[in-house]
């Protein structure tokens, strides 16, 4: 797998090489700040400032709402781009004592079939009948806040960096990305009438960050009509675009000038819990031990000028974090598993950085869990997010405690600048830091990025992206680069990137994650998107053709062929009624250099083995109260030998208080030198909101693999928006043998007051 440098004018001709990519890569971009930038959009909404106070009850019968400027001059992205929409929306804006509100009417010629599910605050709520709303306070046409809410009144917020656009763990641009960790202070109200369904929207501006005298900001609104499987929007509706398409929002005027009143949000908690576990290497039979804590702390917010916030957090708990969905790892590379404590997820996209398929320079999760997924103790951690003019800036640092011999005290720290260019574009940096307080060892990374995008290039999407980034580890010394350059081209009839990625074998970043090094990688994929004309278009929304989807690798520095995938979709569709379809033939290469241990006893041993898998998948609209999120049927070799392959996951609504879903996957492999074995992978999930501010969810999970039950059970109640109450129950059950054991249990209180100072 990793190879090595011979001879002295091999490393010489390595290093000219590596220059001369590192010279390509961090100024390809820059051929493009040529092309001047697209006219933003200039249609207007104006905020009506209000002397009387506004009843909050979902309904518009205030005399501000009728003085207010209306819009209703919504069009449609989907299904008939360019159409006027086919139910009629108005909104209208209000401002009164430093609270924004948001009136809409959504009129509905059949309220009856209004899709109301999610009751859950940041469930599914664009799966029903929804509107969005988009604010680009700061007015740089990239980053926006996102609030989103059903006819039930269900929430969801996030924030949108860089309008979205990230690179794909493939490699192209990934459009349409929210950071929906970020909750902040906003309520709706929202009522079914029998013309349709209407809603007041109340956001404090202390929620927001904007500068003071900032009197215009960005702003977009988004409707969608569930039954019809239509998409609305005020502005930015074409199909190469979207809500998300912060550049091209329309502008909200008449904002007055105003000082933000609460500077620092301090959440103190307390933390109690009662758990059993299993000594440290011990076997699932021996004897648990039984422990009682009890645990103070608090997480803190300050807003150092009106772009910068700090988060602070001291004696960290994440007694609420929900347990990681295990999977069953057929392949010889680590499994990335997502990031889901609070205090990382907020503002985490500030930090993300263009890298090479499959690996990161920063990984949140490398701080405070072990190597196995246990949680480390961390002391304390600061965190600074914001903008100075047009520069975003993130900074990380953290201090873990030390655990045994194995993890001494360690403190990461990471520093992320980008500078906005154009309308959607961006050159940055990044710098990370693990120094290990026993023994004085330090890793560092340097690295810069750029990021070119455009929107409205000839009325398509075009983005240009490139990284090269340096790692210096005590007794690694040279060999110690990686880069990135790729072209994509996401766009409604074609959705294309070609990317080239490196990594060598030295590269090691320890605050990041890493698939697999000392490797050349060269992506691409064409997809064509045609929309049938009619009748066809009665029935099929879409179809997808794609001749071209490849991953190659090479090994550095022999640059011999190390794995290859190639992908060919002759049809797949998406239906008018949300349903979408997909039949995909795909033919793989890999060369073991040393035998790979697939599953228990079963081995492939080294050689180069080419196989061909087919594959059908479907799933069904989120309109329906039950819905097949992924069914998915693979069959054909593997390696050596062959296999069949089967998953389902989906979900059941039985009302918009009660869901049920959960997963299933087999994998039966047979032929593999006269070995054969199957895998199953079950996960059930039960979810009861007892309102939009309370829920109780059931999270069971069970595989083959590790023979482990695991049970996580989470009551969340909001008393007031900015306080938590959680109570959660976790156990792990032994099922490897004949019976059933207990591997631990814990039982977890924790209350989380809100203050605003």
């Amino acid at each position: 797998m990793s190879g090595c440098l011979g001879a002295d004018l091999d490393r010489k001709r390595g290093s000219s090489f590596l220059s001369a990519r590192a010279v390509l890569l961090t100024a390809a971009p820059l051929m493009f700040l040529c092309i001047p930038p697209d006219c933003y959009a200039q249609a207007r909404i104006s905020v009506y400032n209000s002397l009387e106070p506004i009843t909050f009850d979902g309904l518009l019968t205030e005399p501000c709402w009728q003085k207010a400027q209306a819009i209703s001059d919504f069009l449609q992205r989907d299904p008939h781009e360019g159409e006027p929409a086919t139910e009629k929306t108005e909104i209208r804006v209000v401002l009164y004592q430093k609270t924004l509100y948001f009136g809409v009417v959504a009129w509905d010629s059949n309220p009856d079939l209004i899709v109301a599910k999610e009751l859950r605050r940041d469930g599914a709520v664009e799966a029903d009948d929804s509107m969005t709303i988009v604010l680009d306070t700061y007015l740089d046409h990239r980053n926006a806040f996102y609030f989103a809410f059903n006819a039930n009144g269900a929430r969801r917020d996030g924030l949108l960096v860089d309008e979205g656009m990230v690179i794909s763990a493939k490699g192209g641009t990934k459009v349409d990305q929210l950071n929906a960790d970020w909750n902040g202070n906003w309520d709706v109200k929202a009522v079914v009438t029998d013309k349709g369904w209407q809603a007041e929207v109340m956001i404090p501006l202390d929620t927001l960050r904007s500068k003071s005298n900032q009197q215009v900001w960005g702003i977009n609104f988004r409707r969608t009509i569930c039954r019809k499987n239509e998409e609305v929007l005020w502005q930015a509706w074409r199909r190469n675009l979207g809500i998300f398409r912060v550049s091209e929002a329309g502008l909200l005027d008449g904002l007055p000038n105003f000082q933000q009143a609460h500077r620092y949000e301090i959440r103190p908690f307390v933390s109690v819990a009662e758990t059993e576990t299993l000594p440290p290497g011990a076997s699932p039979t021996s004897d648990l031990v039984s422990e009682h804590l009890v645990k103070f702390g608090a997480d803190g917010k300050a807003k150092l000028s009106e772009n910068m916030t700090a988060d602070l957090t001291v004696n960290t708990d994440f007694a609420q974090t929900e347990v990681d969905q295990a999977v069953v790892n057929l392949k010889r590379f680590p499994i990335l598993f997502p990031e889901k404590r609070d205090f990382f997820l907020e503002n985490a996209g500030f930090f993300d950085f263009v890298q090479p398929a499959g690996n990161k320079v920063f990984f949140s999760r490398r701080i405070g869990l072990s190597p196995t997924g246990d949680p480390i103790p961390i002391d304390f951690g600061s965190k600074v997010t914001g903008k100075i003019g047009r520069l975003d800036l993130g900074f990380l640092d953290v201090k873990t405690r030390e655990q045994g011999s194995d993890l001494p005290d360690t403190n990461f720290t990471t520093f992320r600048p980008k500078y906005g260019l154009l309308k959607q574009s961006y050159v940055g940096a990044i710098f990370t830091d693990v120094y290990n307080t026993r023994d004085g060892n330090r890793n560092q990374v340097y690295g810069f990025d750029g990021a070119f995008r455009f929107t409205n290039l000839f009325r398509q999407n075009l983005s240009v992206s490139s990284s090269i980034a340096l790692s210096s580890t005590k007794g690694l010394k040279g060999d110690n680069a990686s880069g990135y350059f790729g072209v994509a081209f996401p766009n409604d009839w074609l959705d294309a990137f070609f990317n080239y990625g490196f990594v060598q074998k030295n590269f090691n970043p320890e605050l990041g994650f890493m698939q697999r090094g000392s490797v050349e990688q060269y992506s691409a994929r064409w997809r064509f998107q045609p929309r049938p004309p009619a009748p066809w278009n009665k029935w099929i929304r879409k179809l997808y053709f794609k001749p071209l989807d490849m991953d190659l690798y090479k090994t550095l520095p022999t640059r011999q062929l190390e794995s290859l995938r190639l992908e060919f979709r002759p049809i797949g569709a998406d239906f008018q009624t949300g349903d979408k379809m997909e039949f995909n033939i795909q033919r793989a290469f890999d060369r073991l250099d040393q035998s790979f241990n697939i599953f228990r006893s079963v081995v492939i041993p080294k050689g180069r083995y080419w196989w061909t898998i087919y594959e059908i998948q479907f799933g069904t609209s989120p309109k329906r109260r039950w819905d097949l999120t992924k069914v998915n049927f693979q069959w054909g070799h593997y390696y050596n030998g062959e296999m069949k392959t089967f998953t389902i996951d989906g979900d059941f609504k039985f009302t918009s208080h009660f869901s049920l879903g959960g997963s299933y996957g087999i994998n039966y492999a047979t032929q593999f030198q006269g070995a054969s074995f199957t895998t199953h992978a079950v996960t059930s999930r039960v979810v009861y909101a007892l309102s939009n501010r309370a829920n109780l969810q059931v999270f069971t999970q069970w595989n083959n693999d590790n023979r482990t039950v695991n049970v996580y059970v989470r009551l969340h109640i909001i008393p007031k928006i900015g306080s938590d109450i959680y109570a959660v129950f976790n156990q792990l059950i032994d099922t490897s043998g004949l019976r059933r054991t207990n591997m631990g249990r814990a039982i977890r209180g924790k209350f989380v007051p809100g203050f605003l100072f």
